[in-house]
């Protein structure tokens, strides 16, 4: 499969919004969350998210498009590292949850994600989200989505700091510092 990465637009939302909820859906956290949501409202609910995320200046937001069929298959959402002395952007206008979230699991699961990545988020190039259409995977997508930010780190010299299981970092060569 050939694929080409590229920057993500607006009118690519609800697609990003159908892949995150395909390839999320079946973990045991996203059933807890958002096992009472309907697929069309998930995959709403993450174009809205991703929309606000296209607006940030220090978020990328990209997609890995099928050269055959011009589909998208996958995507990654980067969050760059602060400039010295700045500080991070509160979300002055928090989504609403798609109807049927496990609204006490959610605040209770991404606050801890928030306490882990306190430690990170000024200095570190950040993964927020890598996500490959399951019919999709095991065809080098998430490595193409990869490499923009493995090349941003070297380029840099910034740390990059990915919220991945142990196998994204065995397979990318990065080195898991905390769990």
């Amino acid at each position: 499969m050939a694929i080409t990465v590229l920057p993500a637009t607006e009118a690519d939302l609800h697609a990003l919004g159908r892949i995150h909820d395909r390839a999320f859906r079946p973990s045991i956290i996203n059933r807890l969350i958002w096992g009472a949501v309907t697929e069309e409202d998930s995959a709403a609910s993450f174009a809205r998210y991703f929309s606000k995320a296209l607006k940030k200046p220090r978020t990328k937001v990209f997609k890995a498009v099928d050269s055959a069929d011009g589909e998208i298959k996958g995507l990654s959402f980067w969050m760059l590292p602060l400039a010295d002395g700045e500080e991070p952007e509160k979300d002055k206008e928090p989504s609403e949850p798609a109807p049927g979230t496990n609204k006490e699991l959610a605040k209770e699961f991404f606050g801890m994600l928030d306490k882990c990545k306190e430690q990170y988020e000024k200095r570190h190039l950040h993964l927020v989200i890598l996500a490959i259409d399951p019919a999709a995977q095991g065809n080098g997508i998430g490595k193409a989505l990869l490499d923009w930010g493995l090349r941003y780190a070297d380029e840099t010299s910034v740390p990059l700091y990915l919220e991945a299981s142990d196998g994204l970092a065995h397979a990318t060569g990065t080195t898991v510092s905390g769990s």
